[in-house]
């Protein structure tokens, strides 16, 4: 519309059909099929992996359980903010602008958290290694005058239990 200050795009008149197309692929193959094969896949190792005799199997399923939780919490909110686009722009929502201005604002917002997932995964990874704490506690004693924390806490104390169960981490990891 001329004289508008914001411009949007628009799927031509005989193709509104892609509109649904892409809030269904956004949605299925972005969110829900992934989510799906997660939680079927770690829901296959668990059991598994509870059945071992080692000391970190609670430390596994947390990070599985974290992962999965971290997924869902940075893709959910954005999935759920094209799904309240599409309702306004359908009119199945009242269309009101400040609702149509903050829907629009929501997406960049969550979008930017969605792609941060992308970037915690190996975080997430990392602070649950304990070589990587270690690594971490060490550098962190020399970069920091003052720090002091011992590093021969018993946490960090290898046993051949402890060894066998790195090994069983490494293993799930992959």
């Amino acid at each position: 519309c001329p004289g508008e200050a914001s411009q949007s795009c628009d799927y031509p008149e005989e193709s509104k059909i892609w509109e649904r197309y892409d809030l269904f692929t956004t949605n299925v193959l972005g969110l829900v099929i992934p989510l799906l094969v997660m939680v079927g896949c770690y829901s296959r190792i668990i059991p598994t992996l509870m059945s071992m005799r080692t000391a970190k199997k609670h430390r596994i399923v947390k990070l599985i359980v974290c992962i999965v939780v971290v997924f869902f919490l940075l893709w959910a909110p954005y999935n759920i903010s094209l799904f309240l686009k599409f309702f306004l722009e359908k009119e199945i929502i009242l269309n009101d602008k400040v609702f149509d201005e903050n829907i629009r604002l929501s997406i960049k917002v969550t979008e930017a958290l969605a792609y941060t997932h992308c970037c915690l995964n190996p975080i997430i990874y990392a602070f649950v290694g304990e070589k990587f704490m270690r690594r971490a506690l060490q550098l962190l004693k020399k970069l920091v005058p003052g720090y002091s924390r011992d590093l021969t806490d018993s946490s960090f104390r290898r046993s051949s239990v402890m060894s066998r169960a790195s090994e069983i981490t490494s293993t799930f990891k992959l």
